[in-house]
């Protein structure tokens, strides 16, 4: 990537990475700071591109893929993923819920098993934030 740096110019991106595991998952990396500032330190921006698709052929963003995955869980843990999903750490959505903190890394857990996701960011992703229905 160092190669590339050195020829990139401000906001135009300048590397697509593939993830290892997870086909169609890339991100893009652009640099931010000119050239003149990456010897101090380089300032880059990583967008990442999620695969459109998700397991059993629903697609991300769609409110009836999302009803889909949340229909997968227990009442508990729909109330967990979706706080998790709007961003709230697990002490946050402890403390909303009034439940203990070994409960919600429980439920993530659960949720992460059921919906066949591996992070906190996929489940921002494939949840999103906002209402449902």
């Amino acid at each position: 990537m160092e190669q590339s740096m050195a020829g990139g110019r401000p906001g135009q991106p300048f590397e697509r990475l593939h993830h290892p595991t997870v086909p169609d998952f890339t991100a893009t990396v652009s640099l931010v700071k000119d050239k003149a500032s990456l010897v101090l330190a380089p300032l880059l921006f990583i967008h990442f591109h999620p695969p459109a698709e998700l397991p059993g052929g629903l697609r991300v963003g769609e409110p009836e893929s999302r009803m889909v995955l949340l229909s997968r869980l227990t009442p508990r843990e729909q109330e967990v993923a979706l706080l998790a999903a709007e961003g709230l750490t697990n002490e946050e959505v402890a403390d909303r819920l009034k439940k203990s903190l070994g409960t919600v890394k429980n439920q993530l857990q659960s949720v992460f098993q059921k919906l066949n996701i591996h992070n906190r960011a996929r489940l921002i992703s494939v949840l999103g934030s906002g209402p449902v229905g």
